[in-house]
This record gives structure tokens, C-alpha cells and sequence, in this order.
């Protein structure tokens, strides 16, 4: 069973995330194993039911989190090779170059954090502009295939983020 599927959801990068809250909320309540503290076999599906709902809720409460979702329900969410464009690693060789250059110099790194966190944001956002024009049809390989550039793009951007965030916690000697 898929995250999707658990919540009687259709597979899609939109998805009302208040109701899908409302969705979390209502098994939290009907499945909290104290509610079958009397019946031990009872209590362990309601474990297991209520681990389940946390795990598949974190999976889609966010459009990040559901587009690695749907990668993973089509096997893509992994490694993928070189499949980031040419233009994209040459930016984030600059970037990495100008981070490197301003070791020790929190401005400058706050800077450069606040520009990779809009360019994360710029990805989410053709993201959802892709699902808009496509209609969502997530079965179409074209689709599957942008998603997975775009989702591998987000990766590399908050391992740069964390290693920036690092960069700015890391005390100056």
C-alpha cells in the first residue's frame, strides 16, 4: 500500500493538505492503541496502524515530500545518474566556488543560504507549474522523468543548504 492509497487518495503532487491533515487526525483517534489496551493482538494492529499513518502522512504533507513519493512508487527516486542538466551543475559550481571564498564570513554565507533557499523554492514552484500543465497524469513517463530531474535538483541544492548551514554554525578560529 502507497501513502496515496492509504488515505483514499489519488496518486497527485496537489492534494489538499487540510484535509489530508483532517485524514491524520481521524486515524490518530480511531487507531490509538490505548483504545485496545484490553485486547493485546488489537492493540499491536492499532501499533501498527497508527506508526503507519505518521510515516505515510510525512510522505505527503509537504509537495517535496510528495514528489519523492511518487518517484519511489515508480522506482526513481534514487540515484539516477547524470541526468541533472549541464547549466544547472555549472551553476552550483559557481556557487559552490563563491561558498568555498567566503569561509568564515557569515554574511556573505547568509547571503548565499538565502539565494539556494529561493532557488529551492524555484524548483518547487516549476514543479507545481509542471503538474498544473500536464494535468497531473503521473503515469506519463515525460512526466515521471521532469519530476526526477527536478526532484534531483532539490536534493542537491539542500545538501548545499546543509553544508552552507554547517559552514555558518561552524565557530571562527
Amino acid at each position: 500500500m502507497n501513502p496515496f492509497e492509504f488515505y483514499g487518495l489519488v496518486p497527485s503532487l496537489h492534494i489538499d493538505e487540510g484535509d489530508l491533515r483532517r485524514q491524520y487526525l481521524k486515524v490518530q483517534r480511531e487507531w490509538h492503541p490505548d483504545y485496545f489496551a484490553a485486547d493485546p493482538e488489537k492493540q499491536m494492529e492499532a501499533a501498527e496502524r497508527t506508526s503507519l499513518n505518521n510515516r505515510f502522512y510525512q510522505k505527503l504533507n509537504s509537495l517535496s515530500a510528495r514528489m519523492q513519493t511518487i518517484l519511489e512508487m515508480h522506482n526513481m527516486a534514487g540515484d539516477a545518474g547524470n541526468i541533472l542538466p549541464g547549466s544547472f551543475l555549472m551553476e552550483m559550481m559557481e556557487l559552490n566556488d563563491e561558498i568555498e571564498a567566503a569561509y568564515n564570513n557569515p554574511q556573505i554565507l547568509s547571503t548565499l543560504q538565502n539565494q539556494v533557499q529561493l532557488q529551492e523554492q524555484q524548483v518547487l514552484n516549476e514543479a507545481a507549474e509542471l503538474a498544473n500543465s500536464r494535468g497531473e497524469n503521473i503515469v506519463q513517463p515525460q512526466f515521471l522523468q521532469l519530476l526526477q530531474v527536478m526532484y534531483q535538483k532539490l536534493c542537491y541544492l539542500r545538501r548545499v543548504a546543509n553544508n552552507l548551514q554547517k559552514q555558518i554554525n561552524t565557530p571562527v578560529i
